[in-house]
């Protein structure tokens, strides 16, 4: 019932908000917006926070905590995903507050995120199905950057390019996080903020191993 009354929603109003809404994120962030990436931009009205999400970065390790401290509850990736607040369906009238927003992003060795986007998802009948099978070793990897060079690259956003899921221009981030270093980076983040109530909130999200981890990093070397 509540995603009919959403739908419903944005099909009576989003023909008259869209226009002014853009209008209103120009005007408040700049011209350089990736109008295509709005919607991987969440909103925290709670603590004051934007998170840009991108998929192979910490996607899931991050939707899960933005849940928590935004809904006090944890769920499932895509119903956390689902729940959140994103820049291209914000109120117009709301776009000038949330600009003063810390801005929080999570980028990647391209190297290393191609490679874990390569070894998750060839595991998948659905992937191998769309995409073609590569065995999920040295060789196979190897077959498959032969394939993404030539043609393959844009066929899913996992292993597309970071820039393509990136709102703004990476300057106008205030917070800019390594992958490579996320639990101390998110620590000290957290900790920046200075709200009792959002380290509770915190507390152990980033002490576990991720939902999708592959070991991608250390096997660049074997790769």
């Amino acid at each position: 019932m509540k995603q009919l009354l959403r739908a419903l929603s944005d099909t009576l109003i989003e023909p008259s908000r869209g226009p002014r809404r853009l209008a209103a994120l120009k005007q408040s962030f700049g011209d350089e917006l990736n109008e295509a990436a709005l919607r991987r931009v969440a909103v925290s009205h709670r603590y004051g926070i934007l998170y840009n999400r991108i998929q192979k970065n910490a996607n899931s390790s991050l939707i899960a905590w933005f849940h928590r401290i935004e809904h006090g509850t944890t769920k499932s990736i895509i119903k956390s995903r689902r729940d959140m607040l994103h820049l291209d369906r914000v109120a117009p009238g709301q776009v000038a507050k949330i600009a003063t927003y810390r801005r929080l992003i999570v980028i990647r060795n391209p190297y290393s995120r191609v490679l874990s986007a390569f070894l998750e998802k060839f595991r998948y009948d659905h992937i191998i199905a769309a995409h073609g099978r590569f065995e999920r070793t040295p060789e196979g990897f190897g077959a498959f950057l032969d394939w993404v060079q030539n043609g393959g690259l844009t066929r899913n956003p996992h292993w597309d390019l970071q820039t393509k899921q990136i709102a703004l221009p990476l300057s106008a981030y205030t917070d800019v996080i390594r992958f490579e270093t996320l639990a101390q980076d998110m620590t000290r983040f957290i900790a920046s903020i200075g709200n009792d109530a959002l380290t509770e909130a915190s507390t152990g999200m980033f002490n576990q191993g991720r939902r999708h981890a592959t070991g991608a990093d250390t096997r660049q070397a074997e790769y």
